[in-house]
Parts: C-alpha cells; structure tokens; sequence
C-alpha cells in the first residue's frame, strides 16, 4: 500500500489523528508527527526526520485551515514535497474558504462538508498511487536490484528505456491493439530486462488512466489459474472494490473470465471502455512449468476474453515463439510481437548514475566509466545490476561508492561468483552438508529448453526438506535465489539464468547432467500427457525412447529378489533415480519387463538392459505412497542408488535420511514426473 506523509498544523490535531486513523484501516503506511507509534520519538532531529519522511511519501496530505495558512513549517513540508516528486493531496478541514497558494491548482477534498465523500475520494485516489507504483524512495533502500527484476515500486529508479516504454504504452492505447483478440507480448533474450520494462516501465507510465484496470502481473508457474485468481482477489482488495472472490476460482471454470471481467469493471465503476489488463510475465512458463491440463485451463479462460473486456500483455523469450505456435493449446492464443534488444553500451551510464541520485549515492570520479568498461555491453545487465547491488549494500545516504569497494567485491565479473562461493561456504557449514549435495540440491532448481540451454525452475518449499532448506538459505541471503509467496505456499528459484551459467560449480555440474535435465523434461511432458490423456497405456513411453531416457537420466533397474536370492514371481523390477531428481526419495514403484510374468532363475544382482525388452517396456507414473495407502500387489519400495555422475563419490553411502525426505508420502510435483517402466 502507499506511504503517506499527513501534514498539517499543530491546532489541527484531531482532524489529523481522524485522517490518520481512515488511512491506517486501508493498510496504509502513515507517517504523522503527532502519532505515539509512527512519530518523531523524543530525542530525534525533528527536521532531518521531516525531510527523510518526506522523501519516503508518495503522498502527502495537506489538512488545510485557517491555522495552516499561517504555519512556516507547512509552507516547507508542501515546498520539499512539489520538489521530491510527491504528491499532494490537499484536504479542506474548515467551513471557511480557504486556499494555499502552493496548493492553487489542486482539487480539493473537503472534509469538513462531507467526511463519507471525502474519505471515499482520498481512498481511490491512493490506490491509483499505489497500483502505479508510489512517488517516494526510502533512504535505507538500495537504487539497484540485483539479480531479480524492478518492481512496480521500483519504477523510480528505472532509466535507460524511455523509448521502449513509450512504444510499449502507444501500443497498448491504440484502437487496432485493445479490439484485436490477440496478445502483445515483448520478446527478447534472457538478460535483457524485459520484465523490469514492464513491470517498473509500463505499468508506472499507464497507472490512472481510464482505459485499464491493471492486475499485479503474474508468472505462471504450475497453477497459471491460481495465479490470475490471486491477482484478481488482491486488486479487488487494493482497489477496495466491492466483489465477491470467495469462490472466484469455481465461478472463473463455471461463468469464465469474460463475465467475470465485465462484472469486476462494473463493480470497480470505471469507464464503460476500460479493459482488465492481465500481464503475464515470463510467458515461456506455460511450456517449462505448466501441466497440460492447467495450460488448457488458462487457454479457455482468456480466448474467449481476448478483444472483449480483457488486454494482456506478456514477456517472452525468442527461443519459444516456434514451440509455442506448435502447442495444441497455446497456439490458440494469436501473440503480437514487440521486440526488445539488449541495450545499447550509451544506455548504461543512466543505468548506473540515475538511480544513485534517487538514493543520494556518489560515485568516486571515473568510477562509473569503469563500471561500464568491464559490463562491455547490454548482455551483460544482469552482472552489472547484481554487482552494483552489492556495491551500494550498507552504504547510506550521502554516503561515496568507491574503487577500492568495487575491486573488494570482485568487479562486475566476480561479484556473483564470490557471493555464490560464500554462500556454499556457510550452506555447508550451516546444514553439515558436502559441497556435492548443495550443487544437487541446486539442480531441482534448473531445466533446459528446447535450444538446450539451462533456464531457472520454480519449486515449492514445502516439496524440500528442512535440510534442504537449509542448504538454500545462504543463497536465498545473498539474493541468488528468490522466494515468493503462491497462495498458501511459498516457492523458491533462481534470481536469475545469469547465476546458472556464471558461476562455475553450478555450470559445471549442469553442462555434466545436461542430458539427464533434458530427459527430465522430457520424462515430466510425457507423464503430463499421459495423466491429461486419461492414462492410456499408449501414451506411455515405451521402446527406444523408454530406454534412452531410463540411460540419459541415470536411472537403473534392479531385479527384486526373495530373501533365498531368487527373483519373485512377478518379475518385479526395481526404479532408482539419481540424487538430484526433485521430489521425495521413497517412491513405491513396480517394474515387470518380463510380460509373462514367470519366475526367473537369474541372479537379483545381474543387471538389466531395458532395451532388451524394449517393446514391453513402458513408463508408469505410481501414485502410490509407501505409508498412506497399502501397496498393491507386488509392488517395492525404491531407494535411490548410486548416480553415474559426478556425485558418485559424494553419494554412495548417503544415509536412508538423505533419500527419504519426508516419509508420510510422495508429493505431487515430483508424482508428475516419477518413473516407473511396466
């Protein structure tokens, strides 16, 4: 919500103290100097306190009298605030006519005629504010981000694409793009800072117009309905719109989001030509994250919305534009393409030195030159971010940012890569893990696309142990990875692909099991379609592709032997999958390669070729639990086994601790992708 400055005279106290009390129940942050909570504690500087408060706000409302007419120190507060970029919100708190001449050409509320009105007007004013992003910055917050995109309220201190945002929101405003039933999306590579165009952009530049009622964007991870369920619930919130979505989800599948739209706009009282705008960023999910059913789910939801009363607008990488046209469901959807370029070397020093003054930061002379000299050029924007990130870090206003700062973190090419070696440092000191088992437990984070190249992937935390857990806390720390809450959940992924191919151990070990993440993938679709498709046996991998992904992923059959060492009857077999597969470690499997089903007088130890039996061999997807349900017949317990990679020597003696993760039952994410050959 947005952070509000409420000046006014001392004699005004209580018209105050009420303002402040409507603003505090709409969840905003208030600043009043009279208030015992969130005041000037006795003691303090009053005036620097003023004047930090005031750069914080991005409101501040003048409660005008007679008595503020006379104050001085008002007279400053409206002066700082015009020259800081707030916005003043001017309420009338008397029957007498009163106006400042610093106040002169603002609309008024006034209070004193009309308390209702006047509350309702400064509320819906503020949530424009708010959606837009805020005016203020406050002095303990680092200008630069890191690794991670801007964010809306981040939007000032984001420079070097006026252009594009201009191009992007012309776009979006012309007639031909609102009718046509299409999505604009804005393609460009990895690195580019499509997202932060967005999100600290457009989204900013747009707030309060007529013509959009934004939503907060979202990615669409594995739920992309539960996403947009959740973006809607938390505008109707902010925006304090009077609109059911206790059973939003159900009446999203029952009426679909067309009526939905309508009926949110109308409650939300806009104009009659205003749109829902849904931004859906990193679009790609939808093919690297999203199940088919949920995939097909959202496709039927927006089509039908599309050129009616919704807008979206989406962030793509190009590598996925073929693969989407191709998707049975996503092809539906007819994408308008905006292309985005990394930026220009000229744009870099706006990247660097804007943001500082925002802040109040300095830069020691040719620093910035420097700065940009090592970056080279706009593909590297993630590095120079996450560098200047931790060059700013504990540096307060009017502090100096220096060159001996600048060689300790490492330049821009070593920044990441001391912190990544700093928080495997403390991971493994912290969890009392070797540094093999922390690369694993990274590896749940990563895919590769379809160009073959590592991309992040998103994970519920609730999927992970607590020592799992722990391991990734120290990256979490120094912003490698990135939490966010989903609902009731919290996820977990990569800040960035920078850190995927940047840091060494981690790309290493990718380039090393880039076989086994590309079967992965390939694994998880097939288990996806086979489970859409109403587990017809004939979807199941089977033949040269069951034996060539059961080799790519590092997965072995094991014959399952009576306690006198002959095989059981079923001619059972026994899956185990490689440490760093995501999910639980106890996975109740049944593998019979032998149709007949017979007794086999082989020895339990002799290995298995399952391309031997390559015409009956077929992927099964168990969602069986070991614990929560009876096994069926002849089914066995599978305990992974030593992987053929690099961790072999890590991982061989790994205790039953280490494989079985949580022991009550396997969960959804990783029954998705479970192998299991019939």
């Amino acid at each position: 919500m947005a952070n509000v400055f409420i000046s006014h005279a001392s004699a005004d106290h209580a018209w105050a103290e009420e303002i402040r009390r409507w603003l505090s129940e709409d969840a905003h942050e208030v600043f009043f100097d009279r208030d015992k909570r969130d005041g000037i504690p006795a003691g303090d500087e009053w005036e620097p306190r003023l004047y930090e408060r005031l750069r914080w706000a991005d409101a501040v409302v003048c409660i005008v009298t007679p008595s503020y007419l006379e104050s001085v120190w008002c007279a400053a507060e409206i002066g700082a605030a015009r020259a800081l970029g707030s916005e003043l919100l001017p309420v009338r708190a008397t029957s007498e006519s009163v106006n400042h001449r610093l106040l002169k050409l603002k609309q008024y509320v006034d209070v004193a005629r009309d308390p209702v009105d006047a509350r309702e007007r400064l509320r819906s004013r503020l949530s424009v504010i708010d959606g837009g992003g805020g005016r203020g910055w406050p002095d303990d917050q680092s200008p630069y981000p890191g690794l991670r995109a801007f964010e809306t309220s981040e939007h000032r201190v984001f420079f070097g694409r006026s252009r594009e945002i201009t191009q992007i929101a012309e776009r979006l405003r012309s007639p031909a793009e609102r009718a046509a039933r299409t999505i604009l999306t804005v393609v460009g590579p990895s690195g580019c800072g499509k997202s932060s165009l967005i999100r600290a952009g457009v989204l900013p530049r747009i707030a309060g117009e007529e013509h959009w009622l934004p939503l907060p964007p979202i990615q669409p991870g594995t739920d992309p309905l539960g996403s947009l369920t959740r973006a809607i619930a938390a505008v109707t919130r902010g925006r304090h719109i009077p609109f059911d979505v206790t059973s939003l989800r159900k009446d999203l599948h029952r009426d679909g989001l067309k009526a939905i739209s309508t009926d949110l706009l109308l409650a939300a009282g806009v104009d009659s030509q205003c749109k829902l705008l849904i931004v859906i960023d990193q679009y790609e999910e939808l093919l690297t994250q999203t199940e088919r059913d949920e995939r097909a789910e959202l496709v039927a939801a927006l089509e039908p919305a599309l050129g009616g009363p919704v807008q979206v607008l989406a962030t793509l990488r190009p590598e996925f534009l073929d693969p989407l046209s191709t998707d049975a469901d996503l092809s539906k959807l007819a994408l308008r393409i905006h292309q985005v370029r990394p930026l220009q070397s000229d744009a870099l020093r706006s990247v660097v030195e804007e943001p500082a003054k925002v802040a109040g930061l300095e830069f020691e002379d040719d620093l910035v030159t420097r700065l940009i000299a090592d970056t080279g050029s706009g593909e590297a924007l993630p590095l120079l971010a996450f560098t200047l990130e931790q060059l700013t870090r504990g540096t307060k206003r009017g502090g100096e940012l220096t060159h001996q700062h600048y060689v300790g973190i490492g330049g821009v090419r070593g920044a990441l890569q001391r912190q990544a070696d700093a928080a495997l440092a403390d991971a493994c000191s912290k969890a009392g893990v070797t540094r093999h088992q922390i690369i694993s437990a990274l590896l749940d984070l990563v895919t590769i696309d379809e160009q073959g190249r590592p991309t992040k992937r998103r994970a519920a935390l609730d999927e992970f142990s607590s020592t799992i857990v722990d391991e990734l806390e120290p990256f979490v720390d120094r912003r490698l990875l990135s939490t966010e809450a989903e609902g009731e959940r919290t996820s977990v992924s990569v800040a960035h692909e920078a850190f995927l191919v940047n840091w060494p151990p981690l790309n290493n070990e990718i380039e090393a099991q880039a076989a086994a993440l590309r079967a992965r993938r390939v694994v998880e679709s097939a288990a996806n379609d086979w489970a859409a498709g109403g587990r017809d046996d004939s979807a199941l991998l089977q033949g040269r592709r069951l034996a060539k992904a059961t080799v790519d992923i590092g997965a072995e059959l094991e014959r399952v032997a009576n306690g006198d060492g002959t095989l059981t009857s079923a001619g059972e077999r026994r899956l185990t999958l490689p440490t760093w597969w995501p999910g639980d470690r106890r996975l109740v499997t049944r593998v019979d390669l032998n149709k007949g089903g017979g007794r086999s007088s082989k020895p339990a130890s002799e290995p298995i070729d399952p391309a031997a039996d390559s015409e009956s061999s077929k992927w099964w997807v168990s969602s069986w639990s070991s614990q929560s349900q009876p096994s069926p017949r002849g089914w066995a317990l599978s305990k992974p086994t030593t992987p053929r990679s690099a961790h072999t020597s890590a991982c061989k003696n790994r205790p039953r601790s280490d494989w079985c993760r949580r022991g009550k039952r396997c969960s959804p994410t990783f029954m998705r992708a479970a192998m299991c050959a019939r």
